[in-house]
């Protein structure tokens, strides 16, 4: 029987080979016929290059126009990184949170110009909202009643609920830069915020989505940092700040 086996295999592959030498020779014996050959396998390969093309950028993330650096960062188990302005605050297992009524201001140690602050995510829990300040200065507890700078404001306090971006004039703050309604938003539910300062530029993302962009070149550099109001309650976690090095 494995003799039978290894004779009726060796029967197939000569029978293969005889093809195989067929159509060698009449692709020799007719040039028209071996061009129309080699152009489907010439075609099938771009096509295929250009499947797996689409396919690999299809998996890319897009490019980011402006390059980042980490440069601040806090696993916020205490406010030992932080600057409490006014209110009562607090960071433990990861979040900083405000546990007092009224105004609240809290500063980072970090002070720059072009940076993008991150914040994985922000809960409020309850009240009118909680802001991010940019470029602050006058951040000492003696002189920040008269603070600069600019606060991107989570406020579904303000008319029906509205994103705003404002500028800050000795302690005032001004009329907003930018503002979008943001009418039926899930206020209370966790979120995920980035704000980029670039140059005179503020743009603002929630959920990774962009809400609102503002220009104004009042205030170059200064700190970043937290702000609440009324009885708003918040807690934060995954705040980080990336430099934009310079193009030079």
């Amino acid at each position: 029987m494995d003799i039978l086996h290894r004779e009726h295999g060796q029967t197939i592959l000569e029978i293969s080979l005889l093809i195989a030498v067929l159509i060698l020779v009449i692709l020799a014996a007719s040039p028209s016929l071996r061009n129309s050959v080699s152009n489907v396998f010439v075609r099938t390969e771009e096509a295929l290059s250009v499947e797996t093309e689409v396919h690999s950028g299809s998996d890319q993330p897009p490019s980011d126009p402006s390059p980042t650096t980490v440069i601040w960062k806090d696993d916020l188990q205490n406010l030992d990184q932080w600057n409490s302005l006014q209110g009562d605050w607090e960071a433990s297992e990861g979040f900083i949170r405000n546990v007092s009524d009224s105004e609240g201001r809290i500063m980072t140690n970090y002070s720059g110009e072009d940076f993008v602050v991150s914040i994985e995510s922000a809960h409020l829990l309850q009240g009118n909202g909680y802001g991010v300040w940019l470029r602050a200065s006058n951040v000492d507890e003696e002189n920040h009643t008269q603070i600069n700078g600019y606060t991107f404001q989570y406020d579904p306090g303000f008319l029906d609920g509205e994103f705003i971006i404002r500028k800050w004039e000795d302690g005032v703050e001004q009329e907003p830069l930018a503002r979008v309604s943001a009418e039926g938003f899930n206020w209370n539910d966790p979120h995920s915020l980035r704000v980029v300062a670039e140059g005179d530029t503020f743009t603002v993302f929630i959920n990774d989505e962009e809400m609102l962009s503002a220009q104004d070149d009042s205030y170059a550099s200064g700190y970043v940092g937290l702000r609440t109001w009324s009885n708003t309650r918040v807690e934060v976690s995954g705040f980080t700040i990336e430099e934009i090095p310079d193009d030079d």
